[in-house]
């Protein structure tokens, strides 16, 4: 895999819900997605953006909102399957399932990065 595509599925405030490997937020038009799936994914935003800030770290928490997340990740995932899609920090698999943690930014990051296209390099991935 040598052309490294990645999008996490995340809201935060001002957001389009989807970011880039380096952390910041995306377009959702950058993304060679469905309407409906770009609908969705807003939608899901917006409603976010109804959350007071106080209360986010609540929202964010509740299984409501990771089951919606999830759901958006997979459909990502299925229409985007050269992509790395991300949920929060669990890695969507190929078959659709939930992975392993993928860490925001940083070395961290990158440490994963590496370890994931060496995998993907020699087919134990």
């Amino acid at each position: 895999m040598s052309d490294f595509k990645f999008v996490r599925v995340n809201c935060d405030y001002c957001a389009e819900g989807v970011w880039s490997e380096d952390g910041g937020s995306m377009s959702i038009d950058s993304l060679p997605i469905s309407r409906k799936l770009k609908s969705s994914i807003l939608k899901w935003q917006c409603e976010f953006e109804t959350v007071p800030y106080w209360l986010e770290e609540r929202y964010i928490e509740s299984d409501w909102y990771k089951l919606r997340q999830l759901n958006i990740a997979r459909r990502l995932k299925y229409e985007l399957p050269d992509y790395v899609v991300v949920a929060g920090m669990r890695l969507i698999n190929d078959d659709l399932t939930v992975g392993e943690d993928v860490p925001y930014g940083g070395d961290n990051f990158q440490d994963w990065k590496d370890g994931y296209l060496l995998r993907e390099t020699v087919g134990t991935g």
